[in-house]
């Protein structure tokens, strides 16, 4: 198993980050020199360092931060680290100095920033905003200017929408309007829609009824997934299921395992009628055409249609039928445990197939029956490395769709989990995420 197979299976946050950037630099390397290097960066904001060179690291990183990582000419980050005090006491080195400080190879590995593609370009080394991020969050003030500066900077629409996303997740709700305007005005409905939750939010009619107008013409934004199903959903080697196609042509995909690692589980939200059904049904296709997969679902929606397409192709199913859905579900918990016992089940294979859950609506199945919260969060929990997965849509994460189980959202809104996010409440609920993935659910890490 090479090192970055073996660094994927790692939980702990700085090693998925590594491996996020292992293309650019070895795992190894890239923990190894890190905190060297950020404790170099900290170290020089006193008398006798280097203040000059940490403000233009500071840039760089607060940039990476706001969503804008590509390198930027040295020229821009001199004015805008003059922006950054240095109080006089400090005696600020000569720019040349803290240009020749902050981009001297350290450790064999990198300066605190690595030149770009283009000549004079500059960004921070990426384990500093990597850092930071985790350490912090959000909530580390980012200065507007910055923000600003990042939308200038920012040359298509994926940087414009990763700044909006973290504009509005830090609280900088106007920054991340500036970012998603021009998007819906040129047809992007997806931005459109976030610009409904924010306007809702506000409570601007007017303002919520322009973007809604603007996300129904997206042909792209609709009930709909737009797909060629004369193409195989399934991709073998990869292990993921095609759900879509953007305005772009570029693929949707989405993981239904990780190979070497395990199966995949997901959690669809969103407000009847945007599509939750529908996705859910595209991923149980592409897994039951994979050939590596039996199909077992569960349908607690109250018209009992959405998995009729599907019933040949199951491998046991059930309404909202109590003592049906406990039986499904304590099969599947029992299977996880043989498998485990086993030594795991990481690989489905055509002889080995692993069990997708599929479960329609399942707040009505967490509401009325007590026994699936505790029997879906254990699958949630240990079902990956013994192949037994779970796919379910829910309308939203309000505590009370878990049956009032902390402990099953927490889970399900955990990011080693899928989340599919739809519709214009979809917004909200990333944040919502968010807040159920902290420490203390109680707390708002936004206020």
């Amino acid at each position: 198993m090479s090192e970055i197979d073996r660094a994927s299976q790692s939980t702990d946050e700085r090693v998925a980050d590594a491996v996020t950037h292992s293309s650019t630099y070895g795992v190894a390397e890239y923990l190894a020199a890190g905190p060297s290097l950020m404790q170099s960066w900290l170290g020089a904001k006193r008398v006798g360092g280097n203040p000059r060179g940490a403000a233009l690291v500071q840039v760089c990183v607060d940039l990476a931060r706001a969503g804008f990582g590509a390198a930027v000419d040295i020229e821009v980050l001199k004015e805008l680290h003059d922006r950054y005090p240095i109080h006089s006491t400090l005696r600020a080195e000569e720019w040349s100095d803290a240009v020749a400080w902050a981009t001297t190879v350290r450790h064999g590995v990198s300066g605190l920033l690595t030149p770009g593609e283009y000549e004079g370009t500059w960004r921070a080394f990426d384990y500093l905003p990597d850092s930071i991020s985790r350490d912090k969050g959000d909530r580390q003030d980012i200065p507007d200017f910055i923000r600003e500066e990042a939308l200038k900077l920012c040359p298509d629409e994926d940087d414009q929408w990763l700044i909006g996303m973290r504009a509005y997740m830090a609280g900088a709700t106007e920054h991340a309007i500036a970012a998603w305007a021009p998007l819906a005005e040129n047809g992007n409905g997806s931005a459109a829609s976030n610009l409904v939750s924010i306007a809702q939010e506000a409570g601007d009619r007017k303002a919520e009824q322009y973007w809604r107008y603007l996300e129904s013409q997206d042909p792209f934004y609709s009930r709909e997934i737009p797909i060629d199903i004369s193409k195989p959903l399934y991709e073998p080697e990869s292990g993921k299921v095609r759900i879509g196609e953007s305005r772009t042509g570029e693929l949707s995909e989405i993981p239904l395992h990780r190979p070497g690692v395990g199966v995949c589980h997901g959690l669809i939200t969103g407000a009847p009628g945007v599509g939750k059904s529908n996705s859910l049904n595209v991923i149980l296709v592409g897994a039951f055409t994979s050939a590596k997969y039996l199909l077992w679902l569960i349908d607690w929606s109250i018209d009992q249609k959405h998995f009729k397409a599907l019933h040949n192709a199951a491998d046991w199913i059930s309404g909202n039928d109590p003592e049906r859905s406990s039986q499904i579900l304590n099969a599947a918990v029992n299977v996880l445990e043989k498998r485990r016992e086993l030594g795991g089940f990481k690989d489905p294979k055509p002889d080995k197939p692993a069990i997708i859950i599929g479960i329609e609506d399942a707040h009505h199945l967490f509401k009325s029956h007590p026994e699936s919260r505790h029997l879906c969060l254990h699958i949630l929990k240990y079902g990956a490395e013994a192949g037994v997965s779970i796919f379910m849509t829910l309308p939203d994460l309000n505590l009370e769709r878990f049956g009032g189980n902390e402990q099953l959202r927490r889970e399900a809104a955990s990011a080693d989990h899928i989340q599919m996010f739809m519709g214009s409440h979809s917004l909200p609920m990333v944040r919502e995420a968010e807040r159920v993935r902290r420490t203390n659910p109680s707390s708002d890490p936004f206020d």
